[in-house]
């Protein structure tokens, strides 16, 4: 494999690892950026990363350390939240990195029951098992994400939710185990498994891109029909108050109808009386003779 290509590949692997702390962050936060703004972070987190990568090569504490520092300015300037949050945030999805690539290569292992060992040895096959564990990975995060977003805004999923939600995320972590019993199966295939892997994984993120964006609009339509049901019911109150303030008129009017027809008659019997002077206050006007 040549240098271009293996730092192509180790580029797209850096690229799934930030839709993946992306996917963990937006867990907990919501995006404060607009596109332009979030597509540039992405160019400058990919970018760092990489020299990271290139800097501290063999040096893992050190490599560790450098990645959690940019994990956590990038979650700052994307979330805008806390720099206590957003290093909890990054140590928790580096934690799981590390953790999860052993993890999973070592249930590849029991799945396939052969030692892979051998296989990452060649340029063709590390980098197969390392699409292959980013997508088992990525379907973690997405159960997660749509767990802690399901409990975040006190609604219980349904099976139908959750079967539209990993649906393709699944298909796609047996895919890559079905790949990688071929890679076994057939080593000579590894450059065709490989791209198909690559194929796999940016299906992947569409797919979820695609989810996050039908879930918004679901919510905005969501939002949109309890908005319609409100202004619905202030037209009901409001058209209530108006029939109530037309009655209203009409009975003070009826009211003062009624009160100048006595105050005529007062004037007529009495014009000296103290009920003129009552009649007269509660008018608040000073009726002439005409």
């Amino acid at each position: 494999m040549s240098p271009t290509l293996s730092f192509s590949m180790n580029g797209l692997l850096t690229l799934i690892e930030i839709s993946a702390l992306y996917l963990l962050s937006s867990c907990f936060f919501q995006n404060k950026q607009n596109r332009l703004s979030f597509c540039c972070s992405l160019f400058i987190i990919l970018l760092l990363d990489i020299i990271v990568m290139i800097l501290a090569q063999g040096q893992l504490l050190l490599k560790v350390m450098l990645l959690a520092i940019v994990a956590t300015a990038w979650i700052k300037y994307v979330f805008r939240e806390s720099v206590i949050k957003c290093l909890a945030t990054s140590v928790i999805f580096l934690s799981f990195m590390l953790a999860g690539d052993s993890v999973f290569l070592t249930g590849l292992s029991i799945i396939l029951r052969q030692n892979i060992s051998s296989y990452l040895q060649t340029p063709y096959g590390y980098y197969l098992f390392c699409y292959i564990i980013k997508i088992i990975e990525l379907f973690a995060f997405v159960v997660l994400h749509h767990a802690i977003q399901a409990q975040s805004s006190f609604q219980n999923a349904t099976w139908t939710d959750w079967l539209r939600i990993i649906s393709f995320p699944g298909l796609s972590v047996i895919v890559s185990v079905i790949l990688a019993q071929l890679y076994t199966a057939e080593p000579d295939f590894a450059p065709q498994l490989l791209f198909c892997s690559i194929i796999l994984v940016f299906t992947d993120l569409l797919a979820i891109l695609l989810l996050n964006y039908l879930d918004q609009q679901r919510q905005a339509l969501h939002d949109y029909s309890i908005l319609k049901h409100s202004i619905k019911l202030e037209q009901d109150n409001v058209q209530a108050w108006m029939k109530a303030y037309d009655n209203q008129r009409e009975q003070t009017h009826e009211f003062q109808n009624q009160l100048a027809v006595v105050y005529g008659l007062a004037q007529q019997e009495a014009p000296d009386g103290k009920l003129l002077q009552y009649v007269s206050q509660l008018l608040q006007t000073d009726l002439s003779n005409s």
